[in-house]
């Protein structure tokens, strides 16, 4: 994956604020990094291309407390494919969208048709509507 940051130099702080950059390298594998200056219209600039792998790694499956039947496994395995996506896509990791504890909680409050969305904690509301247009 490539990305290209672009920092303006700040003159009060004699500097580039490269905190966005700082923040976009955390979690990520840098394969290569190519910084170049440029001037436009008296404005300094540094813009960074960043060549770059995420470091998003996939969990384990966990032990679950319960034996889920056939139905709820393959609904539990269904949930973790989309988070899995989910997280690929937002560049973030997957216990950001939703830990597996969450996600057998939808599995557990489902009861094989729409899941009791109240039961379940205020995050993941957006976890729960893409969840219903997913499998409603």
């Amino acid at each position: 994956m490539i990305k290209i940051i672009t920092l303006a130099f700040e003159p009060e702080n004699q500097c580039f604020n490269d905190e966005a950059l700082q923040r976009f390298l955390a979690g990520k594998q840098i394969k290569k990094i190519q910084p170049e200056f440029f001037n436009l219209d008296g404005q300094v600039y540094w813009t960074v291309w960043i060549e770059y792998e995420p470091l998003i790694t996939e969990l384990e499956k966990p032990k679950l407390d319960k034996d889920f039947n056939s139905v709820q496994q393959q609904l539990f395995s269904q949930l973790q494919q989309w988070r899995r996506e989910k997280a690929v896509n937002e560049k973030i990791p997957v216990y950001i969208i939703a830990t597996n504890k969450e996600l057998v909680a939808i599995v557990e409050t489902s009861k094989g048709v729409c899941p009791e969305w109240h039961l379940l904690k205020t995050s993941m509301l957006y976890i729960t509507n893409t969840y219903f247009i997913f499998f409603g």
